[in-house]
Parts: structure tokens; C-alpha cells; sequence
């Protein structure tokens, strides 16, 4: 009965080896798990990131076209203002030109007359 004792005491040590060497790959096994879920929240967590900055690139950049937009309309409004002013300091140098030449013209008139009637007076 030695000899069974000695191969009870074989397989017991086999079966504790067993025991333990799976429980060390159960170990590595869940080692590894919980890295590759870390390297996945990492991931998701840089994707998130990339995400965000990306929104925020694209925020920036539209409100940059929109301030451009609303320069650009003020600027076509101060040229418009700036031509509608133009076009009304044109109209009123035209008129005040033509008033000139008016009253210009009725002196001329009343010169004339004048001399017509001095030399009217003179010949008779």
C-alpha cells in the first residue's frame, strides 16, 4: 500500500500543480482582459478627445465665416452709404452749379438791360 500511497501523493501533487497553473492562466487571462478593456477606454477616451477638438474646430471655423460674413455686409453697407452720399453731394454741387448759372444768367440779363436803357438815355 505504499506504492498507492506514493501515487495518491503523485496525483494529488499533479492535480495542485493543475489547480495552480490554471489559476495562473485564469490570472494572465484577466490581466490581459483588463488591459485591453484599458487600452479600449483609452481609445474611446482619445476618440472622444479627437471628437470634441474636432467640434471645436468646426465651431471656430463657422464663427469665423460668420464674423467675415457680417464685416463683409458692412462693408457693402459702408461703400453703399459712402456711394449714396457721393451721389447725393454730386446732385447737390449740380443743382447749386445750376442755381449759379442761373442767378448768372439773370445778371447778365439785367447788366444788359442797363446798358441797353444808359445808351437809350445817351442817344436821346
Amino acid at each position: 500500500s505504499l506504492f498507492e500511497q506514493k501515487v495518491f501523493r503523485e496525483q494529488k501533487v499533479f492535480r495542485e500543480q493543475k489547480v495552480f497553473r490554471e489559476q495562473k492562466v485564469f490570472r494572465e487571462q484577466k490581466v490581459f482582459r483588463e488591459q485591453k478593456v484599458f487600452r479600449e477606454q483609452k481609445v474611446f477616451r482619445e476618440q472622444k478627445v479627437f471628437r470634441e477638438q474636432k467640434v471645436f474646430r468646426e465651431q471656430k471655423v463657422f464663427r469665423e465665416q460668420k464674423v467675415f460674413r457680417e464685416q463683409k455686409v458692412f462693408r457693402e453697407q459702408k461703400v453703399f452709404r459712402e456711394q449714396k452720399v457721393f451721389r447725393e453731394q454730386k446732385v447737390f454741387r449740380e443743382r447749386k452749379v445750376f442755381r449759379e448759372r442761373k442767378v448768372f444768367g439773370e445778371w447778365k440779363v439785367f447788366v444788359e438791360l442797363k446798358v441797353f436803357v444808359e445808351r437809350k438815355c445817351l442817344w436821346n
